[in-house]
């Protein structure tokens, strides 16, 4: 969780017809090209997710979905649920918490997706494999200061 609470700040709100997540690019150095801190990225067409914390450990939780996604598309011949994508990144979290021999994630996912069932869909997963849904969210550096 202090790896979360020391990086930039990814906010997300849900509203009507659609999500929105923001996030915080914190450059440390001047050096450092424009463009190469990625914290929000696409699993698919309509599910796309922001990350706070660790760069590293969010392109494996990225790459997770990915494989996920695409996995439940092979199987059930239609695109994957947030709500389904969201449960199995938390189960996929979890279990890094579990053992002695492997590091638990240094980062929150957010996870926005639309389903023309459920519309749009909010949910965050912590690195201690916690999900929860909002309509409304923030993690990170400032995500205190947001909802007062």
């Amino acid at each position: 969780m202090k790896s979360v609470e020391n990086s930039g700040t990814a906010v997300g709100a849900r509203c009507s017809d659609g999500v929105v997540i923001a996030v915080e690019k914190v450059y440390h150095s001047r050096m450092m090209m424009k463009g190469s801190l990625r914290r929000v990225h696409f699993v698919e067409k309509h599910i796309g997710v922001g990350i706070a914390g660790l760069l590293p450990d969010g392109r494996q939780m990225v790459s997770k979905c990915r494989e996920e996604a695409t996995q439940y598309r092979e199987v059930y011949g239609e695109p994957v649920p947030g709500r389904v994508l969201a449960d199995r990144l938390a189960r996929f979290t979890h279990l890094y918490t579990l053992y002695w021999h492997v590091r638990s994630f240094g980062c929150s996912a957010l996870v926005a997706a639309y389903d023309g069932a459920e519309g749009p869909q909010l949910y965050m997963v912590e690195p201690s494999g916690m999900l929860m849904r909002y309509n409304a969210c923030a993690t990170g550096t400032g995500s205190s200061e947001y909802f007062q």
